[in-house]
């Protein structure tokens, strides 16, 4: 049975700077078009979910999509429609059940309007292809509003969040094209010299050398010597001395590609 492809990225870049930035913007933009002030702190990289993938007890879901979830503590309700109103409600403010009904209906429209903007921030990313089985691991990004920590959390499938970072990666730079391997060699120097041989003394024997004496090296007269690139040996018996004239010639005895 052939698995289906996933989608992968290390989770340092998952959870780096700026990873979340697609899912940040809709909290931004929804803030600025339905809170009278600014009150919200929206992270820009998303945090790992350890333990169980889903919230805890006391998040109630909002709203729930493909490869992602938006959840809103229960403790963060008031909090958020005091921020809607601009006034600074609590529990004695909410008397009647007309009073419930209006705070439930508020806020329930400002959470669609939120879920349809993640949505559509994510619809690119969710069209890509259909996302795998119900994933292991999940990321979250914590939304704190007031003194109320993670009062909005969006939960999201490692896939998706995937997805989500490609599609904010810069496009790829155009590179010259490379040039031939021709016109690159054309364009390099390299000293080519021989290595007559060798001879070996004793260091005593050297401190005594005098001008006129004679030291016999190890190659033969007329046997081809070794080949210098930059003065580092390459090729055994690839040259041979041609004299002519008042100087010396080197005559190539085997390809370079053979040194």
């Amino acid at each position: 049975m052939r698995q289906k492809a996933v989608s992968w990225l290390p989770d340092s870049t998952l959870t780096g700077p700026r990873s979340a930035e697609a899912a940040a913007r809709c909290f931004e933009d929804w803030a600025g078009d339905w809170l009278t002030e600014p009150c919200l702190m929206i992270p820009s990289r998303w945090k790992k979910c350890f333990g169980a993938n889903r919230p805890a007890s006391d998040f109630d879901c909002a709203s729930e999509g493909r490869g992602y979830s938006l959840h809103v503590h229960k403790s963060a309700r008031l909090a958020l429609a005091s921020a809607m109103l601009g006034q600074n409600l609590s529990q004695r403010d909410i008397r009647t059940a007309q009073d419930r009904a209006v705070i439930d209906h508020l806020l329930k429209s400002a959470f669609e309007d939120l879920a349809g903007r993640i949505e559509s921030a994510f619809q690119h990313a969710l069209a890509e292809r259909e996302l795998g089985p119900e994933p292991q691991r999940k990321l979250f990004l914590p939304v704190t509003c007031g003194n109320v920590q993670s009062a909005l959390r969006l939960v999201a499938d490692i896939e998706l969040a995937v997805r989500l970072l490609r599609e904010s990666a810069a496009p790829a730079r155009d590179h010259a094209p490379p040039a031939p391997v021709g016109a690159a060699l054309n364009a390099l120097d390299v000293k080519i010299s021989a290595r007559l041989g060798t001879s070996r003394i004793s260091l005593g024997e050297l401190e005594t050398l005098a001008v006129g004496d004679v030291l016999t090296l190890e190659a033969a007269c007329h046997s081809p010597v070794a080949a210098c690139l930059n003065g580092q040996p390459k090729g055994e018996a690839a040259i041979s001395l041609l004299p002519q004239e008042d100087r010396l010639m080197l005559q190539i005895e085997r390809p370079a590609s053979q040194w």
